[in-house]
Parts: structure tokens; C-alpha cells; sequence
């Protein structure tokens, strides 16, 4: 008996049972599709989440101050000029002075945040200007009463109207603004909820301090930020003056750093939710192998007379074990397109939710369901091959 035969029999066998055929394929398909809509949905989330953390700039430092044991410091002006001058590493430096600040607009007012800084922020953050422009060097050395805000302050006190040339106030500074930055989403330190001012400005007319607090550092390049981080915090430690037995009172920040962080976190949410979906992939496989003794049972007399027809153990094998591989990555591909309309549903009327579907995970699942059907196959596949023609001839 031939290859083509063998296949063309145990499909035959299969369809001449329908509903069991489907019913058996129940457990592979919500197993599979669990799969796939649990990949997509860590996928997603891993990918929107890096996303924004990798618009804030991947060759970014940020240089802020540590307290606890170690001797409290703030962040001075000199400190800033001095990493400026780190010119092996840096590429450009932002200091940022910030505070919470209450905001008003006409007849709108709300709690927000302002930073001052300088024109380079614009650069080091990647913080890119829409609609007006960012404030030049010229205003920031004359302390200039401009400002820039992010899209949800824009949003907040102006509505649809154009907020360009308009007036806030933060606290009692009125600030003239002159550019808008472009939305961003929600990220470490997104520009969407904030204004950005010159730091003199800032630091002397609205808050009143004397001090930084973050010192943001553009490096030359994304690969050399481990040494260039090393080499930054022996200049500080210098600096400062710190002895060797002491801690440091500063931290440098990356926002690598947390990409790497949320990678890990989201690998280990889908091996947890994919060990869940193993579960219903091994519930899926014992009830192939369980229908497929039954069909071993069914069928003994037909298994004798292919016996005595002159059929081996080794097609009455191959057999069985397509049937239940055929099964198996049908519920399979029925399992595949599940999974793709749970994560589609989800990312089309879930907000919060964001979902991607891979070709890594469509190849696991398509591996996942052959595997089963072969494994769970193989004990009645034997079952089948090793009845003996003149018993299973007997057999009523």
C-alpha cells in the first residue's frame, strides 16, 4: 500500500465521522488559539512599551541625585559645565530644573508640571516641536518669558483653539507660548503633560532654586553607553570629592535600562500564560489519543482484513498516526485563526491593549499541534499495528 493510499484512507476515515472529528479537535483549537492570542497580546505590549521608552532616545544618560546613606548633594551648575566638557563620551548635555507648578489659561487651570532647561533638551530628549518653534539660545540666555507645552497641556487649557502666541501662567509667571511638542503617548518623562521654559526662567522667576535635577547626557553612540556611564561616574565621584568607602550620591539613568526591564518582565508574563495554554494543548492531546483507541477498537475487523489483504504493520501505522496528525493541525489551523481574532477583537475595541502577531508564534503554534497529533498518535497507532489479522478477523 502506497503513501497517497494510506493518506486517502485515513482521511476518508476521518470525514465518515464529522462531528467527532470536530469534537475531537475542540481542545487543540482553544489551545492553539490561547497560544496565539497570549503571544500577541505580551508581543504587543512588550513592542508599545519599548516604543515609547525608545522615543525618548536610546543614547540617552540621565544624571540624577541618589540620597540615603550616602552625604547629600544636589546637582550644581558647575557639575553640569564640567560633564559638558566629557567630550570622549558626550555629545551633548541638557541640565533640567522642575517642579510641580499650578497652570492657568483664561478661565483654565490645572495642576502641571514645568521644566526649565536649555535648547538642547529638544535635541538630547528628542523632543521634536510641531506646531510654533522651541525657544533659542537667545531667550534662554536672556531668560525669556516663552515657553513650550506638550500636547495634553495644548490640549487641557486651549481645547481646538491654536494655543501659539498665546498666555499661560505658571504660578504667577505669565509665559508667552511659542511652540507646541508633539504628542508622544505615556513614557518615562513624556513631553505630553509638561512645559518647558528657559532655565533661568525657571529656576529664578517660578520655582526659586539654586540647584539641578537631572542632568541629561547624549552620548555619542548607543554602544558605548556602559563605558561611558563608568567613565562619568568616576568624574563625579571626583568631582564631589568622594573617598573611596563612599557610596555614590548620584545615579545615572538609562532608558535602556527599563526597556531591558520590561523585556524580561513580559517574557516572564508569557511563559506563565503560555504554560496556561500548554495546559489545553495537553488536554486537546489526550482527547485525540483517547477517540483515536476508540477508533482502534472500532475498526479491529477492517484492520484484520487490510492485515490480510497483504497491508503491513508499518501502513496500518502510518495510518493511524495521519489521522491524528490530520486532526491535530486542522484544530491547529482553526486554533491559528482564533488566536488572530481574539488579539485582532482586542487591539480593535480594547484601548489599553496593544497586540502583534508574529510569525515566531503562528510556526509555534503550527509545531505545537503537528507534535501533538504525532505524539499522542503514536501509542494507538501502535495499538493498531500490532493487532493480529486472525483475532482482529474474529472480532464482532
Amino acid at each position: 500500500m502506497i503513501l497517497g493510499n494510506v493518506i486517502r484512507v485515513a482521511l476518508r476515515s476521518l470525514f465518515a465521522n464529522k462531528l467527532r472529528m470536530a469534537l475531537t479537535m475542540l481542545g487543540i483549537i482553544i489551545g492553539v488559539g490561547a497560544v496565539i492570542a497570549m503571544l500577541a497580546l505580551g508581543t504587543g505590549a512588550r513592542e508599545a512599551a519599548v516604543a515609547r521608552f525608545e522615543a525618548m532616545g536610546t543614547n540617552l544618560l540621565t544624571l540624577r541625585n541618589q540620597w540615603g546613606r550616602a552625604r547629600r548633594q544636589f546637582l550644581s551648575i558647575q557639575e553640569w559645565h564640567v560633564i559638558e566638557g566629557y567630550t570622549q563620551y558626550v555629545e551633548m548635555v541638557a541640565p533640567e530644573a522642575f517642579s510641580s507648578v499650578r497652570v492657568r489659561a483664561g478661565s483654565n487651570n490645572q495642576d502641571g508640571r514645568i521644566s526649565g532647561t536649555t535648547p538642547e533638551y529638544f535635541i538630547v530628549r528628542n523632543v521634536e516641536v510641531e506646531f510654533g518653534r522651541p525657544f533659542d539660545q537667545l531667550e534662554y540666555l536672556q531668560n525669556a518669558d516663552v515657553c513650550v507645552i506638550g500636547s495634553q497641556v495644548a490640549e487641557d487649557l486651549f481645547g481646538g483653539q491654536d494655543p501659539i502666541n498665546q498666555s499661560i501662567y505658571a504660578g504667577t509667571r505669565r509665559l508667552r507660548v511659542i511652540g507646541v511638542a508633539r504628542a508622544k503617548g505615556e513614557g518615562w518623562q513624556s513631553p505630553d503633560e509638561w512645559i518647558f521654559a528657559p532655565l533661568g526662567t525657571v529656576m529664578n522667576r517660578i520655582i526659586g532654586q539654586d540647584y539641578l535635577d537631572n542632568i541629561h547626557i547624549r552620548c555619542r553612540s548607543y554602544g558605548i553607553i556602559p563605558e561611558a556611564q563608568a567613565a562619568l561616574t568616576d568624574l563625579m565621584r571626583r568631582t564631589r570629592g568622594l573617598t573611596p568607602d563612599e557610596e555614590d550620591n548620584f545615579r545615572f539613568f538609562s532608558p535602556t535600562e527599563i526597556i531591558e526591564e520590561i523585556k524580561q518582565s513580559v517574557a516572564i508574563f508569557q511563559a506563565l500564560l503560555g504554560g496556561v495554554a500548554a495546559l489545553s494543548l495537553l488536554v486537546g492531546g489526550i482527547g485525540i489519543m483517547n477517540i483515536m483507541l476508540v477508533t482502534v477498537t472500532e475498526r479491529t475487523r477492517e484492520i484484520g482484513i487490510r492485515k490480510a489483504l497483504g497491508a503491513r504493520r508499518r501502513d496500518i501505522l502510518v495510518q493511524f498516526l495521519i489521522e491524528s496528525i490530520v486532526v491535530s493541525v486542522a484544530g491547529g489551523a482553526l486554533g491559528i485563526l482564533l488566536g488572530w481574532g481574539i488579539a485582532s477583537a482586542l487591539d480593535h475595541f480594547v484601548e489599553q491593549f496593544d497586540t502583534m502577531i508574529t510569525a515566531g508564534s503562528i510556526i509555534l503554534a503550527v509545531t505545537c499541534s503537528t507534535a501533538i497529533g504525532l505524539i499522542f498518535g503514536i501509542y494507538p497507532a501502535r495499538s493498531a499495528a500490532q493487532l493480529d489479522p486472525i483475532e482482529a478477523l474474529r472480532h464482532e
